[in-house]
């Protein structure tokens, strides 16, 4: 028996498809039946994870959340938290901030960014603003809300924030002045209540996120969409 070699160029780059037929013919060998642990390249195609490289050896604590920042000239700079500080850099971690003396010594921040500051928010601390210029820490002007939300959301020219569970309120939807993440309560600052609108029943804010220009508010189990 004769044995031929087959070629299929760029196997499963083409995407996901499950459909009974995907092995009918050549071209179709080029979606994938399952595809795990892949990422999207540049021209839009499903190609491999790269390997994980170590970056950071002489760090014996556990890194818990990893954020990377882009500066105002276009600079990435990676931030991440462990055991009650934030640190900055890779092969060399430089402490930003510590908060360990909190209530809370949790590490599971959410990151943004806004206007040259980096915006940091977990339930059970107060919210922290550090200046990219100089990681010096700056104050809230106003907060809206009775201890901490636990979801911050950049996009728009302002930032988003909701679940103040410590505050017993997981319903409200805050969003700070125009291109202005400090101040939420002045200028165009508001707030959305939405006890009234979940149309499976009463629910909770789980996340946010931004698709064509409106805001998208996950709770546990509905999902409201506002332009």
């Amino acid at each position: 028996m004769a044995i031929r070699g087959v070629q299929y160029p760029r196997p499963g780059s083409y995407g996901l498809r499950t459909q009974s037929d995907i092995f009918e013919n050549d071209e179709d060998l080029r979606f994938a039946a399952v595809a795990t642990n892949g990422v999207i390249d540049l021209s839009g195609k499903l190609t491999s994870r790269e390997d994980f490289v170590l970056q950071t050896a002489a760090f014996s604590q556990i890194v818990e959340t990893v954020y990377t920042h882009r500066t105002s000239n276009g600079t990435e700079v990676i931030l991440s938290a462990a055991l009650g500080k934030i640190y900055s850099g890779t092969s060399t971690l430089t402490e930003l901030l510590d908060y360990s003396g909190t209530s809370t010594t949790l590490n599971s921040w959410q990151f943004a960014s806004l206007s040259a500051k980096i915006f940091l928010f977990q339930a059970g601390i107060v919210p922290k603003v550090l200046n990219e210029a100089d990681y010096a820490a700056e104050a809230f002007t106003g907060a809206p809300w009775t201890s901490s939300p636990n979801i911050v959301l950049a996009a728009s020219g302002r930032l988003f924030a909701a679940d103040d569970a410590t505050g017993n309120n997981r319903y409200t939807l805050w969003w700070s002045n125009l291109l202005d993440g400090k101040v939420w309560n002045a200028g165009d600052a508001g707030n959305l209540d939405v006890r009234k609108v979940w149309p499976g029943g009463q629910d909770s804010i789980i996340a946010l996120a931004i698709y064509q220009d409106r805001v998208i508010i996950f709770g546990t189990n509905n999902i409201l969409l506002y332009s």
